[in-house]
């Protein structure tokens, strides 16, 4: 029973809320919404962001031909050395697909993101009708639009998102088809068909991103809103589900703690886990509400030690569900069940678990993707009850989507490119000690020395143990010449850092180059293995190790070097002009050839390395293709005397 004015779940599909336009054009509204608040993103040429290198531009695996059997398999021999520091292998087949069509041009992978986020946003619309939510297109539309959204579908890297978020609703989708709360479809014979599809989506979902495990406890919300009391028969079919969902967390949950790094944290106390948890779901639902201040990293909110007031948020969530619940059969269950679908689904991002973005902030705005879907429904729902005038809620409606799509148009500015989302973080979190040494490791690479040097003290100032921020003053030393002070650096970072992290293996790297510049060669071999222990499948630090080896004359340990390095990296043009050295260095001209033609293949203009290919062929006794090589090196650079010389020796004008 409802009273005027109750917050109702139930209307009928048929409301005056509803749009009237035919489902394809309903369908093509919200791809072209969903579009133009995106638009900014191919307008401006959108970069390659933060860790898009390691699972995209770096990643060797989607430029492997044995690639996608290392995506899937590669986790079973070594966990330490597979692509990415995560098992998300639907994820990253979908890169490795689009790196055969555009290679690493980053518009096809943003456009990719937007059009998958917009499908979700569609098929939400198709369940949420079918389950008589009012106001179903808006919410979807809501859901498509809001800002809060652009750190998922903006940032490549979150594909996790936008493609565990499709698979997700989708597999929804299907499950109410097969356990009959679609009403719209066939009764019996499809059964097992529906139920089939939603535990393949379901799987493809866990393979895309984890949190996606909440999906078969959402579906015994949804049948008990509609249903009532939950029977043997709803539950027993989801078992397979929830078995599925509680693996795939362990096997994130271990890669969390082993490979990214989670188990070097400071561990939250049960009384800390509960303030964050506490606190975290109103700041999402502030940010839901009123999407101003968004920030890619926000400030980290200071627990320790933790006070009672601190409590307040708990309490404020735990009694607002308990409200909600015992007020059910007064404005039905829908907002209960809203509210517990919003809350269950942050769960994993509440800070009961230890994950690696603790060490930054608590809350993230991509942590609310899917989440989001109740807060709108409810907020939707209040106003589709209080406002009676169809053409009101419709008016408020368009209003509220071309105001959000104009903030998220404005939103994804600060994602083009490393220095916009470095500055726009800054702007918004001057304490971000990460965003500055970013911005520090972006200058640097810019040659803007000074600069550099600045944002990585402020980041010391922020954090005086920041490792890395310590080894990018480090570098700068070096860059400066100041080899011991630079030492000093990495050896304060060596100290400071937990001696099995990347940070750690990072200093080791850059105390190699140091040593190596110095013709301190067994040192620095020294370092470079301690690096490679670290980070197995750094390519880069494999092969410098290689040259040392090959400067040394040690020319077997050279190869195995750029030998491991091209299993790692079968495209590396450095790795196949060092193999082929190497190999001309042994006197196997055939071999050293047959790597140098891979690589000039990519450098068509390395006039050094075609001159090398000449000296090859004149080995082998194949004088007219020597010559071309010499003559084509020449053509490229005219004042290059050894291909000059070359020609010479062998008797060609």
């Amino acid at each position: 029973m409802t009273q005027s004015g109750d917050v109702n779940f139930n209307t009928s599909a048929s409301a005056p809320f509803e749009f009237p336009a035919r489902d394809f054009g309903a369908a093509v509204v919200i791809y072209a919404i969903t579009l133009l608040a995106y638009s900014y993103l191919l307008y401006a040429k959108a970069q390659f962001i933060w860790d898009d290198d390691s699972y995209v531009l770096n990643n060797a695996a989607l430029r492997n031909p044995d690639g996608l059997r290392q995506i899937w398999l590669g986790i079973l021999p070594d966990p330490h050395v597979y692509p990415v520091p995560q098992y998300y292998p639907m994820t990253l087949t979908s890169f490795w697909l689009e790196h055969q069509l555009w290679s690493l041009n980053p518009i096809g992978y943003h456009v990719v993101n937007v059009l998958l986020h917009a499908t979700s946003a569609m098929l939400l619309w198709l369940i949420l009708r079918r389950l008589d939510v009012p106001g179903a297109w808006v919410i979807a539309a809501i859901f498509a639009v809001h800002p809060v959204q652009v750190e998922s579908v903006a940032w490549i890297t979150e594909r996790k998102n936008v493609l565990s978020g499709l698979f997700y609703i989708s597999s929804l989708y299907m499950y109410l088809r097969f356990c009959g709360l679609d009403p719209r479809a066939p009764r019996l014979g499809s059964r097992p068909l529906w139920y089939t599809w939603a535990l393949i989506f379901f799987v493809a979902a866990l393979l895309s991103k984890s949190v996606t495990g909440s999906l078969p406890a959402v579906v015994l919300l949804v049948i008990w809103w509609k249903r009532g009391p939950l029977k043997l028969s709803d539950i027993l079919p989801l078992i397979p589900f929830f078995i599925l969902a509680i693996a795939m967390g362990q096997v994130t949950r271990w890669m969390e703690w082993n490979i990214v790094g989670a188990h070097s944290l400071e561990h939250l106390t049960v009384p800390q886990k509960l303030i964050v948890a506490g606190r975290a779901p109103w700041f999402y639902v502030g940010k839901l509400i009123w999407p101003a201040g968004l920030s890619f990293i926000y400030p980290r909110w200071d627990i320790d030690p933790p006070q009672i007031l601190q409590f307040t948020y708990a309490l404020m969530t735990i009694g607002a569900l308990v409200a909600l619940f015992l007020l059910r059969d007064r404005i039905g269950r829908g907002p209960v069940i809203a509210a517990l679908f919003f809350v269950g689904t942050l769960v994993p991002a509440l800070g009961f678990f230890t994950v690696y973005p603790q060490r930054y902030s608590f809350v993230a705005d991509h942590f609310q993707y899917l989440a989001c879907i109740g807060i709108f429904a409810i907020v939707v729902a209040i106003f589709h009850n209080q406002t009676r005038s169809a053409v009101a809620m419709r008016v408020l409606s368009a209003i509220a989507i071309l105001a959000l799509s104009l903030m998220t148009w404005q939103r994804t500015r600060a994602f083009v490119d490393l220095k916009s989302l470095w500055t726009d973080t800054i702007e918004k979190n001057p304490a971000a000690w990460m965003a500055w040494n970013n911005l520090g490791s972006l200058l640097l690479a810019e040659g803007n020395v000074s600069d550099a040097a600045n944002a990585f003290q402020r980041a010391v100032e922020l954090k005086p143990d920041h490792g890395d921020a310590i080894t990018g003053l480090g570098v700068v030393a070096l860059r400066k010449d100041d080899l011991a002070v630079a030492e000093q650096k990495f050896r304060e970072s060596l100290r400071v850092a937990p001696p099995d992290s990347p940070t750690a293996a990072n200093a080791h790297a850059n105390l190699a180059n140091l040593y190596s510049r110095e013709n301190r060669f067994d040192d620095a071999i020294h370092e470079y293995k301690e690096a490679i222990a670290l980070e197995p499948h750094s390519g880069d630090w494999i092969d410098e190790l290689g040259m040392i080896y090959f400067t040394q004359g040690r020319t077997d340990l050279a190869v195995e070097c750029f030998d491991r390095m091209l299993k790692l990296d079968p495209d590396s043009i450095a790795g196949h002009i060092n193999m082929g050295h190497a190999m001309s260095r042994l006197g196997r001209s055939r071999d050293a050839l047959a790597h140098w033609q891979i690589a000039v293949k990519q450098k068509p203009g390395d006039y050094q390395l075609i001159n090398s290919m000449g000296t090859a062929y004149v080995r082998l006794g194949m004088r007219d293709e020597a010559i071309a090589c010499f003559r084509r090196a020449l053509e490229i650079k005219p004042d290059y005397e050894v291909a000059r010389k070359n020609l010479q020796a062998i008797g060609a004008n």
